[in-house]
């Protein structure tokens, strides 16, 4: 089985971004959580079908982990705008 990245990712991201940015807090951190959430609400605003979101969050988390980020469960992610 391998990784597939559906052709939809980069628009996913994309929406889910501004969504995020709307979502931090002062300091530019977002959680898991809303991370989480704002997939959903891309996923919902952009008819995709839920795999699709599952794959983007995986390329997400497979990214983040490539470059020493660990996905920000309880602990802030700082987003540069």
């Amino acid at each position: 089985m391998t990784n597939m990245v559906p052709d939809s990712a980069p628009r996913n991201l994309k929406r889910t971004l501004e969504k995020l940015k709307c979502r931090a807090n002062s300091n530019g951190e977002c959680f898991g959580g809303e991370i989480t959430e704002s997939l959903r609400e891309a996923r919902v605003a952009l008819g995709a079908h839920h795999v699709e979101i599952l794959q983007t969050r995986s390329l997400l988390m497979r990214t983040m982990k490539s470059l020493g980020e660990a996905y920000p469960a309880e602990k802030g992610l700082r987003f540069e705008y």
